[in-house]
């Protein structure tokens, strides 16, 4: 859980030039694909809608770990599936990562 929230926030503080910038950016993709979520959730009435939000995949993954009932928007959802569109988040952070920062070298 933790793993693709710290990617998100790493990558978003590389691509924003400003702290206020990273923040928001942060924000309005963490609640933005859960309105997504949602918009699409009423438009399909799939469980897989939920593979759009990062909120949704971590709820989905956290009830398979703990073992707890899943909830109706999350019963048809594989946690192999959510798991996995975690990984490819952080995945896809890393290369932003990979791309916008550069090792530099500092001689005294």
């Amino acid at each position: 859980m933790i793993l693709p929230t710290a990617g998100l926030i790493l990558a978003m503080s590389a691509l924003a030039r400003t702290m206020r910038l990273a923040g928001l950016g942060f924000f309005f993709v963490f609640l933005g694909t859960e309105v997504t979520r949602g918009i699409v959730l009423r438009a399909t009435r799939s469980s897989y809608s939920s593979l759009m939000s990062i909120q949704g995949c971590m709820r989905g993954v956290s009830e398979a770990v703990f073992d707890l009932k899943p909830t109706r928007v999350l019963a048809g959802l594989p946690p192999e599936l959510a798991a996995m569109a975690l990984l490819v988040l952080f995945g896809s952070c890393l290369l932003v990562l990979r791309t916008r920062v550069r090792a530099v070298e500092i001689v005294r």
